[in-house]
């Protein structure tokens, strides 16, 4: 008998009514074979005729595959998978973005064409994923047994994309973050190296400006601490420290960008150089200056904020303190962060309270560069009753802002949500998702 991880679709309706959203979510749809198992994160795109496309990873009885599904009834049924890797090996590390032209791009890491080396691949669906380009070798290695794993990808002008992704090599120490650009798929720039990490790195990510500069945040391992450092692609490639104190591993640095260009970062940051305690902390980056602009501490209210699903995220956000985040007793992780319609910022994040293991959602709104931070409300009800963990958010183009995330009950899991109204700044009751 073989257990299997399945990928499940919870396709929202196109009007998102707060007080009836949980009548508007369609039936779960397993988009994987129920005989193999689901691998890594699926990405979900939605494409300019309105379709949905789902990229999956799966494993089991065969060479790990990253395959596309495609849904045109809004994800009640999907079409028949595509199989975008080589089926040959085992392919793995999926991402995937729609491009601002309309484009759907899928990259992912695979064993190249010399023994002991890897290489990330690229296909692109001009057609809204009904078809795929062949597929484009798009790291450019400088050894023969060079490995380039853990792809990630954003939309960059008007046909581009940037690439960043761990690099390594048997005869260099360690491993070291790089990025990648092309104008469009045909023409594709040299890479930038960050040579002055530190150690292993792992959640290469980069983040576009409307301008097009690039900010790239990894964590880096030096053998005794974790940190989480950035760098710009463009200028000299000055590595910043993030974090203050060692930092949690297994939560990458979530940017977004102002409506001023810059970049705001926040991350789980330690309260001393020994504390088990953890803050989320953010840091305005400079996107002209590469320097640090401001640092502040997004979770600086007492342990026990407002505990009110009701209560208002304020759109005057109070004073906050310096970055490393004072000595609040808390243990916060997994930081996500968005800019809002009107220019301000939202983060979300889980926080333990202390009691049996439990955590709650909480978030904080920021102002427009990500200097000043409201005090946190919780947003999931019940609070201090289930372990509630990796929230996401998201805002539709009337304004209206969800979060999402994991509730943990004594023997399953549950995917959760709840909604600010456009026009109140209100979350409402959060309800379950999956079944």
């Amino acid at each position: 008998m073989v257990s299997a991880l399945a990928v499940v679709a919870l396709v929202l309706g196109n009007q998102l009514d707060p007080a009836a959203a949980t009548a508007q979510w369609s039936n779960d749809s397993v988009l994987t074979d129920p005989c193999r198992n689901a691998q890594g994160e699926p990405q979900l795109l939605s494409a300019e005729d309105g379709s949905f496309v789902a990229i999956v990873g799966v494993t089991t009885g065969s060479p790990n595959l990253i395959l596309a599904r495609r849904s045109i009834d809004g994800g009640n049924t999907w079409g028949v998978a595509t199989v975008l890797s080589d089926p040959t090996v085992s392919a793995n590390d999926a991402d995937a973005v729609r491009l601002n032209d309309g484009s759907l791009v899928v990259v992912w890491s695979q064993p190249g064409s010399i023994t002991g080396s890897r290489e990330i691949r690229l296909r692109q669906s001009l057609d809204n994923g009904i078809s795929w380009g062949a597929p484009l070798i798009v790291s450019a290695p400088s050894f023969p047994e060079e490995q380039a794993d853990e792809p990630e990808i954003s939309a960059m002008g008007s046909h581009g994309i940037a690439l960043a992704y761990k690099r390594s090599h048997a005869s260099v120490s360690g491993t070291w973050p790089v990025v990648r650009t092309a104008a469009d798929m045909s023409h594709w720039g040299d890479l930038v190296e960050f040579t002055g990490a530190t150690g292993q790195t792992s959640d290469v990510t980069p983040t576009v400006n409307e301008s097009g500069a690039i900010l790239v945040t990894w964590t880096s391992f030096d053998g005794t601490r974790y940190t989480k450092e950035a760098a710009l692609a463009s200028g000299p490639t000055v590595v910043l420290t993030l974090s203050s104190f060692p930092t949690i591993p297994n939560y990458p640095v979530s940017v977004t960008t102002t409506a001023s260009g810059d970049f705001v970062a926040v991350w789980s940051d330690a309260t001393s150089a020994l504390s088990p305690n953890f803050n989320i902390a953010s840091m305005t980056i400079d996107s002209h200056h590469v320097n640090l602009n401001s640092g502040s501490c997004v979770n600086f209210s007492p342990v026990s904020p407002s505990s009110s699903p009701s209560a208002s995220p304020s759109s005057s956000p109070t004073s906050s303190p310096t970055a490393g985040c004072g000595t609040n007793a808390a243990f916060a992780f997994a930081p996500v962060i968005v800019r809002l319609n009107d220019g301000s910022l939202l983060a979300a994040w889980s926080q333990d309270t202390n009691t049996n293991g439990t955590s709650d959602i909480r978030t904080s709104r920021g102002d427009a560069e990500g200097h000043n931070w409201s005090t946190p409300v919780t947003v999931n009800t019940p609070i201090d009753t289930h372990a509630n963990f990796n929230p996401r958010l998201a805002v539709s183009p009337d304004g209206t802002v969800m979060v999402s995330w994991t509730v943990g009950f004594s023997a399953t899991q549950a995917y959760e949500c709840a909604v600010i109204n456009s026009g109140g700044e209100v979350w409402d009751s959060s309800f379950t998702v999956s079944s």
